[in-house]
């Protein structure tokens, strides 16, 4: 869900990551919002264009409501979430089952990105698809990507980045709404925050501005420096290459891909998700079925092994 054009997360989001990966955030050539490779012709699971992978519907923090909330277009699709009392909190803004369950279902009979019903209301189809809240999106929707470099080290990098912003967010949240006095409670009576709801969560976004990270480092105590090792090591994995010896055939062996050939004449074998296959002619694939070859070339090897097609026999 990420531009390959921006920052991989959120203007605030990625300040707190990089402050605490000590570095800046890889971009993802391969996935882009602004012209989404799984709605262009290929093979299939595809996207719909006015659907992508905006199916999800974000639980915005306090904070991110604010940021949300600082721009017309982020006014205009988030204040209809306002509007429901039951998912409005001091912590933010929360989902019921009546907008979780469907995404299981579809997601369970494989109608990721193919149910407009269930498209999110932050999706401007209007604009090409562009999402009305893009510097105020949650961790899920600004560490997912549908293809990522590195394959399965990629996506093992984003995911312990999720869980380490994902604890960012309650933190932050949780702080925040202590300090304009509205302590997380069943009922929340917004105390001198009543009837400003909207004001609440503008001044929640000013405030959270101004956390550092060290800051967050304190309050978080070992449970944030656990998710920030975790998150380290893994960025440090993505970018390490080990030599790969791929021209002596039975070297490697194809794993338990799944293989799809395109009306383009290539075969796309998929070892790590649904949507990130790896690309090879005819010629190539028979190479890669025993374990290496003169078809292969090195950058083709390591795409194999990066996504786990090929494994060590």
């Amino acid at each position: 869900m990420a531009e390959a054009v921006d920052r991989a997360t959120t203007p605030l989001l990625a300040r707190w990551a990089e402050e605490a990966l000590g570095a800046a955030l890889p971009d993802e050539p391969e996935s882009s919002c602004a012209d989404c490779v799984m709605c262009t012709p290929g093979p299939a699971p595809r996207f719909r264009p006015d659907v992508k992978c905006c199916m999800y519907l974000p639980a915005l923090k306090n904070f991110q409501v604010g940021l949300a909330l600082r721009d017309e277009a982020g006014r205009r699709s988030t204040r209809p979430r306002l509007a429901d009392p039951q998912n409005v909190t001091p912590l933010g803004l929360t989902r019921g089952d009546a907008q979780v369950a469907p995404l299981r279902q579809a997601l369970a009979e494989g109608r990721f990105g193919q149910a407009p019903a269930l498209v999110c209301p932050h999706f401007d189809a209007a604009e090409g698809g562009r999402c009305t809240i893009w510097a105020a999106r949650d961790a899920v929707c600004a560490t997912w990507f549908c293809r990522v470099s590195r394959g399965a080290r990629g996506r093992g990098a984003w995911h312990e980045l999720h869980h380490l912003l994902s604890e960012i967010e309650e933190l932050v949240a949780r702080q925040l709404a202590q300090r304009l006095g509205e302590l997380p409670a069943a009922e929340p009576t917004w105390g001198p925050w009543a009837g400003q709801v909207e004001a609440y969560y503008l001044r929640c976004a000013e405030l959270a501005e101004a956390i550092t990270w060290e800051e967050l480092r304190r309050l978080g105590g070992f449970g944030l420096r656990f998710r920030q090792r975790n998150a380290r090591e893994a960025q440090r994995a993505r970018e390490v290459f080990e030599p790969i010896v791929w021209d002596v055939p039975g070297t490697w062996a194809v794993g338990a891909a799944r293989v799809q050939r395109g009306e383009d004449g290539l075969v796309y074998a998929y070892g790590d998700g649904p949507y990130s296959p790896v690309a090879l002619t005819e010629a190539q694939w028979a190479a890669a079925q025993v374990g290496g070859g003169a078809a292969l070339d090195e950058a083709l090897a390591r795409r194999l092994v990066d996504h786990h097609v090929w494994v060590a026999p």
